[in-house]
């Protein structure tokens, strides 16, 4: 059971935190490149000049399972809590928002430039007025996912130009890049908010499009039921049946083109990513019809209980990867020591030191650090201390 701040108990969805918990550690098997190899290994799988066949395996697998696919299940369930809390009204999802807003451009100046929060708590204000002026949800989620797309798509038509180290960095690159995200202090900081401010600029003009797409998507999954449980788990497990296969043919044409084109960066990037994107829903929401399909089965199970103290502490499990990992690859200079085989093994590890803790802390304590933080800090602001 979880408390609101005017006294009214609710129960919690167990399967919601476990998909979230779900989302939370699978999205490290992405992420952990971005803490550990140069910003072009995450866009450009031959940024080298040299590439193993362990890399492309482990590339080409990890793009096809979890590339986007994590993240648009957090998304979806961001916008499912934005209907949850909908009744508390503007006073209190306005504060609670920008808050999230305000911890995640702190992330992402101090610790990580890869931060998504900044761009939640932005987004999410546009994608909470719909939600709470709108019935139908879908056709706008739609709309804005594949506008999104569009933009994205458009964009990546224009060529590169003379400054393209986010793509094809030099050795010189690497290395700057190298020093100073070890190095740290100012330096550092100046380097992650410009990264930043890149990034409002993409939210602004195209991402944060597709951001309010899921959302919205999630909003109407929750009210419509399908996210509650409310449907058979014949229902969920056909629907998994169909969306599967659908999405990994989707996402093998994307790949191919990878391969076709390996060093161009409009066919390897924007085509690519372009039709990775349109299998990236169906195969987000086969991983969570799946989960609900045999919720019944796995319930009980062990993994599952994990599951779900993570995804009850979703923030501060996503900031301790952070820390982790930035203290594992800046702190002690590992820094592009590892290929992407190898980080593979820290994997295990960083997920012990995320259940472990989750599960300590929420022994002693009904919500994690951060929530409580971050609930604290709405109930001020929006005046309900």
């Amino acid at each position: 059971m979880q408390h609101s701040d005017n006294g009214v108990m609710h129960k919690r969805i167990e399967v919601l935190d476990s998909v979230r918990g779900f989302a939370i550690l699978g999205i490290l098997l992405l992420n952990i490149s971005s803490f550990a190899l140069p910003y072009a290994a995450y866009m450009n799988l031959f940024y080298q000049d040299s590439v193993s066949f362990s890399d492309v395996v482990t590339w080409s697998v990890l793009n096809a399972f979890t590339q986007g696919k994590f993240l648009f299940i957090l998304t979806l369930l961001f916008g499912a809590s934005l209907e949850l809390l909908r009744q508390r009204g503007r006073d209190w999802n306005i504060p609670r928002l920008l808050i999230l807003a305000v911890i995640g451009l702190l992330h992402g100046a101090l610790l990580w430039d890869g931060d998504i929060l900044l761009a939640y708590g932005i987004v999410g204000l546009l994608a909470w007025h719909f939600i709470n002026t709108r019935q139908k949800l879908f056709s706008t989620a739609a709309t804005c996912y594949l506008f999104g797309l569009m933009m994205f798509y458009l964009l990546g038509l224009f060529p590169l130009g003379e400054n393209n180290s986010f793509w094809q960095p030099t050795q010189e690159d690497i290395f700057h890049e190298s020093y100073w995200k070890t190095y740290g202090g100012l330096l550092a900081i100046e380097h992650r908010i410009r990264q930043i401010s890149g990034a409002m600029i993409l939210v602004v003009v195209q991402y944060g499009w597709q951001i309010v797409g899921v959302m919205l998507c999630g909003a109407m999954l929750l009210r419509n039921g399908w996210l509650k449980g409310k449907f058979s788990r014949r229902h969920y497990r056909r629907l998994a049946l169909c969306l599967l296969p659908a999405g990994m043919v989707i996402q093998c044409i994307a790949l191919s083109i990878q391969y076709l084109y390996p060093y161009s960066y409009y066919a390897s990037w924007t085509v690519r990513y372009t039709i990775t994107e349109l299998a990236t829903p169906l195969l987000a929401l086969a991983y969570i019809a799946l989960i609900y399909g045999f919720w019944p089965a796995i319930a009980h199970w062990k993994v599952t209980f994990w599951l779900r103290q993570v995804g009850k502490m979703a923030l501060s499990s996503y900031l301790l990867q952070t820390l982790i990992c930035t203290t594992l690859f800046y702190r002690f200079e590992l820094f592009g020591q590892f290929s992407r085989l190898e980080l593979m093994a820290f994997i295990p590890f960083i997920w012990a030191l995320n259940i472990g803790f989750a599960c300590w802390w929420l022994k002693h304590y009904s919500q994690g650090p951060m929530e409580k933080l971050w609930r604290s800090l709405t109930a001020k602001l929006a005046g309900k201390v």
